[in-house]
């Protein structure tokens, strides 16, 4: 050491810059969806791996869909893998991954794949897969240190979008009541894979743009079920069978007056993987055939009328419904009719409720009732009926009418048909508010609260007397003292 020299043996302070990890990300698709219904998989790849050491590598898959022009579009988290491997999925898809729908899994240390069970067209747009490096901390937390975003991968369909078109068209004409229709449902289709299945639905209107009733359906399983309630007791009249690949036949075999009306399809294509659902892939709806011959049968009406418009509570009212017919009538034999009395409580309300019904046997069907009165029918006459009150209430006030459904059985053929619902007026019900009916039961309890208060009150006060007010004896005078006094 040289001399007059001294050498500092202190402690030193080193800083170590620690590197963060570097590595690349690589997106794409190992499973293309070519129908609507396949399952679409895109893989995400880290590699060249650098200064990770004892880190952890989590990712986020990202989906953004695409749209015309310069439309702002948002991007939703599908479902992220954080780096404790646990999957946390997103707002928007977190029903289909907690259903198995969509799944994420790790397959190596550094390679992620986003699995679509079934691919539908809300699924096509742009995916992106964020991959994040996680490092331990002094405090035993991880803490995030890096994050590499791969650029978009555009998932889409590897065919054309699945169409199907549906043509219907008349095999049999009705030309009158009692006759039998038959049309024919075909599909025509473009960019449906092998192995479609297809459902139909029969629909009916009584003219174009009104309300539609479902009649028939198939679904894809091919099980045939009455989709009108109404139509149940025409189960035997009403046929729905697959002809073709993609054709279905649809008959009435008895037609009805009340059976003219447009007649449409609407069928659906379905693909099904083992093991799972149905899904929908395409649907159609085809033109409109129309059922259109002459009513030459007679027509009818009905009225209503009651014996009284205003009654006290606890009468019985009786309403008469008469049906009238005009034109041919037929024989007492052929003809028949499904009679129904409705209550509207409130005065003009369009609202009404179903009191009781008789069908075209004679079976009496009535609406359950939340009150003390009752309600009864009968038939009069051929074409005459009555509907009977029993022990009114202040709920039974308001407009009543009455339908009548006939039915009219063929000379010629036997076969029974349904002619148009007919309805009558509105006849009004008041009932009247009784005083002394809503009175005496009050004014009985009244008195009789008062009788018993009044009888208890007299027992207690004799009771009372007798126990607590005793009589004094007085003391007898001596007759000595007199007899002394005298002698004086």
């Amino acid at each position: 050491m040289a001399p007059g020299r001294r050498e500092d043996f202190g402690p030193r302070t080193f800083h170590v810059i620690k590197q963060n990890p570097d590595y690349t990300v690589v997106l794409s698709s190992s499973v293309n969806a070519k129908f609507s219904g396949d399952p679409t998989e895109l893989e995400c790849k880290v590699t060249n791996v650098s200064n990770l050491r004892s880190g952890r590598l989590g990712v986020s898959w990202l989906y953004r869909d695409v749209q015309p022009g310069d439309v702002p579009v948002s991007t939703h988290t599908i479902a992220s893998l954080d780096e404790n491997g646990n999957l946390i999925p997103g707002k928007t898809y977190k029903s289909r991954v907690e259903a198995g729908l969509i799944t994420v899994t790790r397959l190596e240390p550094s390679t992620f794949k986003l699995r679509l069970l079934r691919t539908t067209d809300v699924d096509a747009g742009e995916y992106t897969c964020a991959v994040t490096a996680w490092v331990p901390s002094r405090h035993g937390n991880w803490k995030k240190v890096a994050e590499h975003v791969t650029p978009a991968l555009k998932v889409s369909f590897a065919n054309k979008r699945p169409v199907l078109g549906v043509v219907a068209r008349r095999l049999r004409e009705a030309t009158a009541s009692g006759s039998t229709f038959e049309m024919s449902c075909q599909a025509n289709i473009q960019n449906l894979p092998p192995g479609t299945a297809f459902s139909i639905v029969i629909s009916s209107e009584e003219a174009v743009g009104s309300p539609s009733r479902k009649l028939a359906s198939l679904g894809p399983e091919m099980v045939l079920q009455l989709e009108d309630s109404s139509e149940l007791g025409r189960r035997d009249g009403l046929m729905l069978v697959k002809t073709g690949k993609r054709e279905f036949q649809f008959r009435i075999q008895t037609v009805q007056v009340t059976d003219r009306g447009f007649y449409s399809c609407e069928m659906k294509a379905w693909t099904k993987q083992p093991g799972e659902d149905w899904v929908e892939m395409a649907k159609g709806v085809s033109n409109k055939v129309q059922i259109a011959f002459t009513h030459k049968g007679p027509t009818f009406d009905v009225s209503i009328s009651s014996d009284t418009t205003s009654i006290f509570p606890w009468e019985t009212v009786k309403m008469e419904c008469d049906v009238s017919v005009s034109g041919t009538s037929p024989a007492t034999d052929d003809v028949s009719y499904e009679m129904k009395w409705f209550l509207s409580r409130l005065r003009g309300s369009n609202s009404p409720s179903l009191l009781a019904s008789m069908d075209r046997w004679g079976v009496v069907h009535k609406a359950r009732r939340n009150d003390s009165s009752d309600c009864s029918l009968e038939r009069l006459a051929p074409r005459k009926f009555a509907l009977n009150i029993h022990s009114t209430q202040d709920s039974d006030a308001g407009d009543y009418h009455c339908t009548a459904t006939p039915w009219i059985r063929s000379t010629a053929t036997g076969v029974w048909s349904k002619a148009p619902e007919v309805s009558s007026q509105r006849v009004f019900l008041n009932v009247k508010f009784a005083l002394w009916d809503s009175m005496k039961l009050p004014l009985l309890y009244g008195i009789c609260a008062s009788v018993t208060v009044g009888v208890v009150s007299l027992v207690l006060g004799l009771v009372c007397a007798h126990c607590c007010c005793k009589t004094t004896t007085p003391t007898p005078r001596s007759r000595n003292k007199l007899m002394e006094l005298e002698m004086d």
